[in-house]
C-alpha cells in the first residue's frame, strides 16, 4: 500500500473558498484540480509498505504529543517556480507555518528509525493544481486569505492510484493532547 502522514482541511467553507479559487485559475491554465475532499498537508511521504510496517508506525505515532494548530489559510503560490510551474498551492501564514513544521518534525522524528526521513524539507502548503505543460503562473501568485482553522488530528492515510486520479483513506488518525 502507498501510505503518507497528513493533516485534513475540515472546515466546508474553507474547502469552498478554495474550490473557488481554483476554479478561477482553471480559466486560465490548463491544470489537473485536486478535489475539495482531498485537500491537506502531507508532513511526511512514506511510499510503499506492507501490514507489518504499517503497524510498527502506527505504534510509533499512536502517543505522539502536539496541540491543536490554529491554522490560518493565506496565499497562493507555485512550485518549482512562477515561469515554470508544476505545482499551484495555498499557504497558510508564518504562525501555522511554525506550527505544521513542528508537527512534521515530531512526525519525522518518530519514524527515522523505521528508514523514513523527508526526501526535501517540509513547506506548509496545499497543492490545489497539478500543472500539464509547464505554465507561466506570475499572475496566479497572491497573498488572498481563505479561511481560518483549528487542525487537530494526524492521520496516516493509504493512496490508491486509479486512472480518474488518487483515492485516499484513513488508515489511523492521531488526535492532539
Amino acid at each position: 500500500m502507498r501510505v503518507f502522514i497528513a493533516m485534513d482541511i475540515k472546515d466546508d467553507a474553507i474547502k469552498d473558498n478554495i474550490i473557488r479559487k481554483q476554479r478561477s485559475i482553471l480559466e486560465l491554465i490548463n491544470a489537473k484540480p485536486v478535489k475539495a475532499d482531498q485537500l491537506h498537508f502531507t508532513l511526511l511521504f512514506l511510499g510503499e509498505i506492507n501490514g507489518n510496517m504499517l503497524e510498527l508506525i502506527k505504534d510509533k505515532l499512536k502517543d505522539i504529543k502536539f496541540k491543536p494548530i490554529n491554522v490560518r489559510y493565506k496565499k497562493v503560490g507555485v512550485f518549482p517556480k512562477p515561469r515554470n510551474a508544476r505545482v499551484i498551492w495555498i499557504g497558510v501564514d508564518e504562525q501555522s507555518s511554525r506550527e505544521l513544521i513542528k508537527v512534521a518534525k515530531m512526525v519525522e522524528e518518530r519514524l527515522a528509525p523505521l528508514g523514513f526521513r523527508a526526501d526535501k524539507e517540509f513547506k506548509a502548503h496545499i497543492t490545489i493544481l497539478r500543472v500539464k505543460n509547464k505554465v507561466n503562473c506570475n499572475n496566479i501568485i497572491s497573498d488572498e486569505e481563505f479561511g481560518e482553522e483549528i487542525l487537530d488530528e494526524i492521520k496516516i492515510k493509504e493512496s490508491r492510484l486509479t486512472q480518474s486520479g488518487p483515492i485516499y483513506s484513513d488508515l489511523f488518525t492521531i488526535h492532539a493532547s
